[in-house]
């Protein structure tokens, strides 16, 4: 997928360089609609998943007191692992009741197929996600990313600016987590104009090679 001049976006390839998925599943409509509650999603490495990151998530999570958050990476099939990360989550603020934590998955329509029960994609700082945000995007999925000075810091900038929607990279905590809760807010827009965006990516703004 090329994103207008700024950066390809193929699947696993290389850096700044990924093909869409040959198996790609199709867009769902937005999980809210009928789990009654929006829910938050992080599939990058977790490895990126900084402290500070986890203690503005436990924010969003409590300014929007029904939401969940659901968190994808390898290792969470390990008893000690889901333990650890969990007593980490609670000492940062997250609530565990409403942490998911699923395991990593090694196909492409496998590893994309949880994205169903995501409405609201969050990046990860000061390491963005690339591949991760390609990937939600195709799956209809926003994603919300806070841009700092370095290139590391400045992926999802580029990404989410090469899609049209420039709003939902931001350059503060404050302005990430009010990004967040907006989109949380707005059930209209991730049902009838977010959602379809996976397809509308593929469609008008991407060329596969």
């Amino acid at each position: 997928m090329i994103l207008r001049r700024r950066i390809w976006c193929d699947w696993k390839v290389g850096l700044g360089l990924m093909r869409r998925p040959p198996t790609r599943p199709d867009v769902a409509p937005a999980p809210c609609l009928t789990a009654g509650h929006v829910t938050f999603g992080c599939f990058n490495n977790f490895a990126k998943v900084m402290d500070p990151m986890l203690a503005l998530w436990g924010r969003i999570l409590l300014e929007l007191p029904t939401s969940r958050l659901c968190i994808k990476g390898k290792g969470f099939s390990d008893p000690a692992v889901r333990q650890s990360s969990m007593e980490r989550f609670v000492r940062l603020g997250l609530p565990a009741d409403r942490v998911d934590l699923l395991e990593h998955t090694a196909g492409a329509k496998e590893h994309l197929a949880p994205y169903h029960s995501v409405d609201v994609a969050l990046d990860t700082f000061p390491y963005h996600g690339t591949t991760t945000t390609c990937e939600a995007l195709w799956m209809g999925v926003p994603v919300i990313s806070l841009v700092g000075m370095a290139h590391r810091s400045r992926v999802g900038a580029s990404l989410l600016g090469s899609v049209g929607h420039p709003e939902w990279a931001t350059d503060n905590e404050e302005k990430y987590l009010r990004a967040a809760v907006a989109l949380a807010g707005d059930r209209n827009g991730l049902v009838e104009s977010v959602r379809p965006f996976g397809i509308k990516c593929i469609a008008a703004r991407c060329s596969t090679t």
